[in-house]
């Protein structure tokens, strides 16, 4: 069976339960980071081996990326909806989220 190619938006503190949980599953694997803070992103890309490729600052440019199958939202609550419009743009799912409206 094929595994799902995951995503990640959002490398702070709850990015790393998630992380773990992806690459703990024999279904998933984590080939995308997302985050806005280059630093962290690239410290975070380096540490779990994200090729330069899938490294992205802009959240819409992981949305195009056609080697992401699936994407979890690490960021703070406010800005969940504009990751969350990533499931409707690309007709897939998403796991319930908060967001401030």
């Amino acid at each position: 069976m094929k595994k799902i190619r995951m995503g990640v938006i959002g490398v702070g503190g709850m990015s790393r339960m998630h992380i773990e949980g992806i690459k703990s599953s024999a279904d998933a694997e984590l080939i995308a980071i997302c985050d806005i803070n280059e630093k962290a992103l690239n410290e975070k890309s380096d540490f779990y081996g994200i090729d330069n490729s899938h490294r992205f600052t802009n959240y819409k440019d992981l949305r195009n990326c056609p080697d992401v199958d699936a994407v979890t939202i690490c960021t703070s609550n406010q800005t969940h909806y504009c990751g969350g419009v990533i499931g409707v743009d690309r007709s897939s799912t998403s796991h319930p989220t908060i967001t401030s409206t």
